[in-house]
C-alpha cells in the first residue's frame, strides 16, 4: 500500500490484483500491478510482489531513454515503501530482459533454422546421426538457450526459437542480462547496473541483427 500510494502520486492510479483474495501470494511473482490507466500500448506499468519488483513497457518499445525515467520512479518508490527493518537489505538477484519476436516481414519466409544461420549469423551444425534422420525435404526446427558469462560477474543469456509474443508468430528472440551479486540498496546502484546491463543487451541486439537493419529502424 506505500508503494501504490508513492507510484499514485506519479499518475500511475491504476492497480490490479494478480493472486485472487484469499489466495496465498507465491515468492517471486508479482501479486499487484500498477499502471496509469490499465495495460495500454507502450505505456509502461509496474508489478510488485513477496521477493519481487519488475518494471515493464508494452510494445511498441522505442528507445531507453524514454522508459528509463519511469523506471527511476518506480526504484525509487520501491525504495521509500520499504519497511525499516528491510530498508538496507540489498537485492539479490536483477535482470534486464527483452522479448522480440521476427515476424515474416523479417524472416521473409525463411524457415527459423534458415533464419538464425543466414541472418544471425548463428551456425547449427549437427551430426549426421541427426541429420541423417530427418524426413527429405523436411525443416529442423532449432531450440537454442545459450549462457555468456560476461567480464563484469553477471551474465548474458540468449534464448532463440519458433514461437509466439501476443498475436504475432515467427523466432522469438528472448535476451536478458542477469546480475546475482547483490546490489546496494540505493537508486544511484540499481540504475548502474540497469543502465549497463542496457548497454550490453542493446549492443549484441545491433551487432547480431545487422543483416535486417534495412528493414529495421534502429533505436539506442
Amino acid at each position: 500500500m506505500r508503494f501504490a500510494g508513492m507510484i499514485g502520486q506519479h499518475g500511475f492510479v491504476s492497480s490490479e490484483r494478480l493472486v485472487p483474495p484469499g489466495f496465498p501470494a507465491p515468492p517471486f511473482q508479482a501479486v499487484y500491478r500498477y499502471s496509469e490507466k490499465g495495460t495500454q500500448p507502450g505505456r509502461p506499468l509496474f508489478q510488485l510482489g513477496t521477493g519481487l519488483f519488475s518494471a515493464h513497457i508494452t510494445p511498441p518499445y522505442r528507445r531507453w531513454s524514454d522508459f528509463r525515467p519511469f523506471i527511476e520512479r518506480g526504484v525509487s518508490a520501491l525504495l521509500a515503501a520499504r519497511d525499516s527493518r528491510e530498508s538496507s537489505a540489498p537485492f539479490i538477484h536483477s535482470l534486464v530482459r527483452y522479448l522480440d519476436c521476427f515476424t515474416n516481414h523479417y524472416t521473409a519466409d525463411l524457415s527459423p533454422r534458415q533464419f538464425i544461420e543466414d541472418k544471425l549469423g548463428i551456425q547449427l551444425s549437427l551430426p549426421k546421426a541427426i541429420e541423417s534422420r530427418a524426413k527429405a525435404g523436411a525443416d529442423i526446427v532449432p531450440s537454442l538457450k545459450l549462457v555468456i558469462p560476461l567480464e563484469n560477474g553477471c551474465s548474458m543469456n540468449i534464448s532463440l526459437g519458433k514461437g509466439k509474443i501476443d498475436t504475432k508468430l515467427g523466432v522469438v528472440m528472448d535476451s536478458s542480462v542477469a546480475c546475482a551479486r547483490p546490489l546496494e540498496p540505493s537508486l544511484k546502484g540499481v540504475m548502474a547496473f540497469l543502465d549497463e546491463a542496457h548497454t550490453i543487451a542493446s549492443e549484441c541486439f545491433v551487432e547480431i541483427t545487422a543483416a535486417l537493419h534495412e528493414q529495421m529502424e534502429i533505436e539506442q
